[in-house]
């Protein structure tokens, strides 16, 4: 399903030679979601798991009246994704916003919107054939949101600890990957494991042991930027966060930020008594930084993402070897 969603953007984005494109489906009267978004080419997929409130904008008047319009181009900046404004703003495009009707009566189940310089309109030809297109796009859009929610659902969380799944961190960091690729920029990952697991098993329990990775889980959630940052149930008693937009500096405040907290906490028992967890931490990023004697200005080389993966897991087998509760970082 997710290749077809990408396929369907794909198309779309050819079709209107927009780079910036993002598809809702409508949850209610006044909220969507976002199933994805092209972000200068490049595309992201939601799943429909972001909620909007669409109340007082020209969502209202589109879904009222089941046909296309073409308004002032706004933004959702928490998210980078466009959404069409009344007012006229300092933007440089306009939204194209298309209805998807689905179901027996046709209502409106979801809106394209489209980015278009302003000035340039979408030729009449294309907007014609993407309008022939939107009860396909509709039909998929409900499939996936219908017939194949529990299966994504289930695919990208962790039911114990409502963190990510390693599939979904594993798409994530190729998206990643391909974006600084592309555009330049950094990331960084935390690779985390909790010490001495198989003793806090061993001496509190399997619901107990539980509970504490439930808590760590928490505890990361907590500490890392909403909406930005990924965290993910990496495998066992092993966490790891995929950090956009992250130098190893910032990775290494965040991951003794973790790590301090974890140390200073207790976490309770069922019973009433309390544990004592401390975290040991791996950091790497995805650039290689060469000092040149010839030149002042430093060299950095873009890695792969095995390469990454291999130095944060070296960095964690480090810290566990240094003692444990440390955080080492491949500088």
């Amino acid at each position: 399903m997710e290749k077809i969603i990408r396929q369907t953007f794909q198309t779309i984005a050819r079709l209107t030679q927009s780079q910036r494109i993002a598809i809702f489906n409508i949850l209610n009267e006044k909220t969507c979601g976002v199933i994805g978004v092209i972000k200068k080419g490049e595309f992201f997929s939601h799943s429909g798991d972001k909620k909007i409130s669409f109340q007082n904008t020209p969502f209202g008047t589109i879904i009222s009246s089941n046909e296309t319009h073409t308004y002032s181009g706004g933004m959702i900046k928490k998210w980078g994704l466009p959404f069409p404004s009344y007012k006229k703003n300092n933007s440089n495009y306009d939204c194209l916003c298309i209805p998807l009707l689905g179901g027996e009566e046709k209502v409106v189940t979801g809106i394209i919107v489209v980015t278009q310089q302003i000035g340039i309109t979408l030729a009449p030809a294309r907007l014609q054939m993407l309008k022939m297109l939107t009860p396909l796009i509709a039909t998929i859009l409900e499939e996936m949101l219908d017939g194949q929610k529990d299966k994504i659902q289930s695919a990208t969380t962790d039911d114990l600890t409502n963190l990510y799944t390693r599939f979904y961190f594993d798409l994530r960091l190729q998206e990643e990957v391909t974006r600084v690729h592309r555009h330049g920029g950094v990331f960084s990952i935390l690779l985390i494991n909790i010490d001495h697991f198989n003793k806090i098993h061993e001496n509190n329990g399997h619901i107990e042991a539980k509970r504490v990775l439930q808590q760590i889980a928490n505890l990361l959630n907590q500490s890392i930027r909403e909406e930005i940052d990924i965290p993910c149930r990496y495998v066992g008693h092993k966490f790891i966060a995929l950090l956009p937009h992250t130098n190893v500096d910032g990775a290494y405040i965040l991951g003794e930020r973790i790590r301090r907290r974890s140390e200073q906490s207790f976490f309770g028992r069922l019973d009433g008594l309390q544990i004592k967890i401390t975290l040991s931490i791996g950091i790497a990023h995805n650039v290689d930084i060469v000092h040149s004697e010839l030149d002042q200005d430093n060299i950095s080389t873009e890695i792969s993402k095995e390469e990454v993966m291999y130095r944060a897991n070296t960095m964690l087998q480090t810290a566990q070897r240094a003692g444990h509760n440390q955080v080492m970082v491949w500088w």
